[in-house]
């Protein structure tokens, strides 16, 4: 090997050991780094599992609270007037990112519940289950990306999230509880689960400026309260067999109404104050009509479309003519 190939192979060998101390230093310095992010941390488990949280600065007086470990966050936070349980609660008004890592499996009660700078969530694929109030009035909190085996989102867990305006539920959910998604003054546009078998009361209650929802086909029952938006019109899937009371009051857009072969039950006030000029009525097992169902819906003439036989069509036309329900002749048309 001559002097020019030693040369050359000393340098070689000099910036390959050079680059090493860099990488080396590269990721000490950066855990260094994260360690030293971290404000605090601590157990947040139910019986039974092992999870982890931690606080870690994201920007100047901003942080992230991020969820480690396996299994199931603590039962609930507790929040009332003046006492907040979270160990987390010095920090509230200030956490704008949450990270829910792989292996958590379920989002405890309330437990990020008025997070008002909240901003930006990532959930993992392993979280089953969204407790009731989780997110409740976290009013910054614009979208949130659920993750497909997701089967269960509990009472008022999105509540008041004002700004929270586009929604897609994952197909595995098949279960949505009480004023899930009320009082959503931003929301425009959900897309419901394929496997939803219930529209719960009080679902998108308040909800005014909400646009597009359609019912799933496997829905059952529509419940007390459900929708308030600007849709104008609906189609209740064949295999509903109750609409609730008030389900679809003060709906004052919706001028068309499809409803759906096996109802057996309209409750009171359930279209009261719409726009409903057009009725179809496919159902021939129509057995109870409650009170003001169609009262004051601020059209001149609406027009019923009746299902079935002679006989059915006399036995719902009989149900729709009581003056109770809204009636008003001369002004209702039954085909």
């Amino acid at each position: 090997m001559n002097n020019k190939e030693r040369k050359f192979w000393r340098y070689g060998i000099g910036v390959l050991f050079a680059m090493v101390i860099c990488m080396v230093l590269s990721v000490s310095n950066n855990a260094f780094a994260a360690e030293a992010n971290v404000i605090e941390s601590g157990d947040y488990s139910a019986e039974g599992s092992n999870v982890t949280w931690s606080l870690v600065s994201n920007g100047v007086d901003t942080y992230k609270l991020i969820f480690s470990g396996n299994g199931d966050m603590c039962e609930e936070r507790i929040l009332v007037e003046n006492h907040d349980s979270a160990p987390w609660a010095g920090y509230v008004n200030s956490i704008t990112e949450i990270e829910i890592k792989e292996g958590i499996t379920n989002i405890g009660n309330n437990v990020f519940s008025c997070l008002e700078k909240l901003k930006k969530v990532s959930i993992a694929s392993s979280v089953t289950r969204i407790e009731g109030r989780a997110f409740q009035q976290c009013t910054s909190l614009k979208t949130i990306k659920l993750p497909d085996g997701l089967t269960y989102i509990g009472w008022s867990a999105f509540n008041s999230c004002s700004k929270l305006n586009n929604v897609k539920i994952p197909d595995s959910v098949t279960q949505i509880d009480e004023y899930a998604f009320s009082d959503c003054a931003g929301l425009k546009k959900i897309i419901l689960s394929k496997n939803l078998l219930e529209i719960s009361e009080g679902l998108f209650f308040a909800s005014h400026n909400l646009k597009t929802v359609k019912i799933p086909a496997r829905v059952t029952k529509i419940g007390e309260l459900a929708f308030s938006g600007k849709f104008k019109s609906m189609v209740i899937p064949d295999k509903v067999t109750e609409i609730g009371a008030d389900a679809f009051g003060g709906c004052a857009q919706l001028s068309k109404i499809t409803i759906g072969k096996n109802v057996r039950t309209i409750g009171k006030w359930a279209f009261y104050q719409t726009n409903i000029k057009s009725v179809n009525i496919k159902t021939t097992k129509l057995r109870k009509i409650g009170k003001g169902a169609f009262r004051d819906m601020h059209w001149d003439a609406i027009t019923f479309k009746i299902a079935g036989n002679k006989k059915q069509r006399k036995a719902t036309i009989k149900l729709l003519k009581k003056k109770s329900v809204g009636y008003e002749k001369g002004a209702w048309i039954f085909k």
